[in-house]
């Protein structure tokens, strides 16, 4: 039987050892997640910040390289994750899974705008890549999450990059059926230079 997130944290503050209470919190299910993974997931903030203080591991990972962060970032669990950066600021914030997904990555793939806010808080970059190259900028305009470009852009994202496949983000938006507001913003986002520099690029990078 499942516990419920009060009934899992009283079983294990009770724990008298300090053995049994690491072995508790270390604990994992099928999908390498331990109970810090799973509060921060389903967003319990008080749970979060008593198994921190019994020493849970905020860098422990499960079977696909997430830590609790990611899952917090992901779900749009702002005030767990915010108990999670207290702990260890810039490391947590820019931590990476096995793909190279960084929270602020899951962030926008989800459109968790206020969860970005604070990440970008704590030093996470615009601009960080994934394994294939992909950056928060990609995420967004996939999934077409246009206050979540907003926000990124405003913030330093570059409108222009492209992942280790060449892909730019509004070719991304374009391609997902974005075409008339998603894609464009990006387009006018990128800067026009003059003969020399960059290309100036038409619209919609001359329909992509």
């Amino acid at each position: 039987m499942k516990q419920r997130a009060p009934d899992l944290l009283r079983s294990t503050t009770e724990l008298e050892g300090e053995d049994d209470k690491a072995e508790a919190l270390a604990v994992k299910d099928r999908e390498g997640k331990q109970p810090l993974h799973w509060a921060a997931h389903r967003g319990h903030k008080r749970m979060v910040k008593e198994l921190l203080k019994l020493r849970a591991s905020p860098g422990a990972k499960d079977r696909n390289g997430a830590r609790p962060v990611h899952l917090a970032a992901f779900e749009g669990k702002t005030r767990a994750l915010r108990e999670l950066l207290e702990v260890e600021s810039r490391r947590s914030a820019t931590a990476r899974t096995d793909g190279g997904a960084e929270p602020l990555h899951l962030a926008a793939t989800r459109g968790h705008a206020e969860v970005a806010k604070l990440l970008l808080r704590r030093k996470a970059s615009p601009d960080a890549r994934d394994a294939k190259g992909a950056q928060p900028l990609h995420m967004a305009a996939y999934e077409g999450h246009a206050a979540m470009v907003d926000l990124l852009i405003a913030s330093g994202a570059t409108p222009d990059a492209g992942a280790d496949d060449g892909t730019d983000p509004a070719k991304l938006a374009w391609t997902r059926g974005h075409k008339d507001d998603l894609a464009q913003k990006l387009n006018d986002a990128i800067p026009k230079r003059s003969p020399g520099g960059r290309k100036v690029l038409g619209p919609l990078h001359e329909d992509l």
